[in-house]
């Protein structure tokens, strides 16, 4: 602290940037609460709180403002003055505004990421945490925050592995939110008593647009979901109709992850083939470019559940081609089939995408099977009903942390759509 305080004089340089300034200044009171502050940093504390309270990000919103809102209720709980209780009562009144929009109905953060859904589910405990620190548990919270953290962790329950880690769906890597276990110890030792109740066979997420089947050997999850909020989609992946699956509790088809925020690899990772959907004639589904934006995006025109049975259809492609896309799952303890449609007068190529965890070794058989081994022996397969104009297993990586690349394999089905409709079906079988 005394050195960052020392080598960056205010305000120049990205560390004067409100978002910075907003984990800074909390992870500084978190030092201070447990060691004495000198008055040199307290006085650079203060002073990026004020400067914070200048340029909060009200044009970004979504979790950039929340950040900025708890970094604020921090400093206002911190320092015991008129000064701090105006960043204090600004900090609560945003999460008064913004809660009921950002935090859906089913528990999920509007950004639709497991990784900043886990991220603002911390800072939501860290907000209670310090209340009681500072106030004292006889006194109320300002807000309904303990019921909003339990109704998180049940969204965040749904979406996480076997494992014990995050779904990739949107921007999501490892190492950096906390995982579930934790958050729920740490809900726990505030009093919240969360306690992770069994799962039903579908768990349908209805308001954020994802949906998590257990059948048998399998554990699948399902993207039905918008890329986000239309005024944010920064963190949105071109990943429409995507998804992830699990075989006997190991990874076995994942999206391929985010491993940086700029350069070439990010525009990669955005992509629609960077996921287990479709692209026509090598086309996204949504015109993610930059680092984090995105123009013209396709939506979730329908989507269905029956038993068993999980029906969806995006327009992604309708103003390029004149297409729809519309997938089904389906699934029995045996196999999990999955069904593509693209209809629409154009004749273009489609190339289909299953993306393969490290730990599965792929062996073709013929152009119209595959075969997948596990290290630890366990296999299954994967077989296309009508075999595909050509299958290709490409070199790939996935990408499962900042800075991090861990080679794998990617098989692509390519197909030529020559009339009003084209169907694939797959079918990953239990061996």
């Amino acid at each position: 602290m005394e050195r960052w305080t020392e080598e960056n004089p205010p305000i120049a340089g990205n560390g004067w940037e409100p978002y910075p300034i907003s984990l800074r200044v909390v992870n500084w009171i978190k030092w201070g609460l447990q060691e004495p502050l000198s008055e040199k940093i307290l006085d650079s504390l203060a002073l990026q709180l004020r400067i914070l309270e200048q340029q909060i990000e009200y044009h970004l919103l979504a979790n950039h403002l929340l950040a900025n809102a708890k970094a604020l209720i921090f400093g206002g709980l911190f320092f015991a003055s008129p000064e701090g209780g105006r960043w204090y009562e600004l900090g609560i009144d945003i999460y008064r505004q913004e809660l009921p929009e950002q935090i859906l109905r089913d528990g999920g953060h509007i950004e639709r990421s497991p990784m900043y859904h886990a991220i603002i589910l911390e800072d939501i405990l860290d907000i209670i945490n310090l209340f009681y620190a500072m106030k004292g548990k006889s006194r109320q919270l300002p807000l309904d925050f303990d019921r909003i953290a339990c109704r998180m962790l049940h969204w965040l329950q749904v979406m996480t592995m076997p494992d014990g880690d995050i779904t990739f769906f949107n921007d999501a890597a490892f190492g950096i939110a906390p995982r579930l276990e934790s958050l729920i110890a740490y809900a726990n030792r505030l009093g919240l008593n969360y306690h992770c109740s069994e799962l039903p066979a579908v768990c349908q997420l209805a308001d954020s647009g994802y949906c998590r089947v257990a059948c048998g050997p399998w554990l699948l999850w399902t993207d039905t979901a918008p890329l986000g909020p239309d005024y944010q989609p920064g963190h949105a992946h071109a990943d429409l109709l995507s998804f992830e699956l699990c075989y006997r509790n190991k990874r076995l088809l994942v999206n391929s992850g985010t491993s940086c925020y700029t350069g070439p690899d990010r525009q990669l990772e955005r992509a629609t083939s960077a996921h287990n959907t479709l692209t026509l004639a090598g086309q996204n589904s949504a015109e993610v470019w930059k680092d984090h934006r995105v123009a013209r995006r396709g939506k979730i025109v329908d989507c269905s559940i029956a038993s068993q049975i999980l029906t969806a259809t995006h327009d992604g492609f309708l103003r390029q081609f004149g297409c729809l896309h519309r997938r089904c799952w389906r699934w029995t303890p045996e196999a999990i089939f999955i069904e593509d449609r693209v209809s629409g007068a154009a004749q273009l190529p489609v190339e289909l995408y299953f993306h393969w965890h490290p730990d599965w070794q792929v062996e073709t058989h013929g152009n119209s099977a595959v075969v997948l081994r596990h290290v630890d022996g366990t296999r299954c397969q994967i077989q296309f009903e009508k075999p595909p104009r050509r299958l290709e297993v490409r070199k790939s990586f996935y990408r499962c942390g900042f800075g991090r690349r861990i080679p794998n394999v990617t098989i692509v089905a390519e197909q030529d759509k020559d009339s009003m409709e084209l169907q694939i079906v797959t079918r990953i079988l239990a061996l």
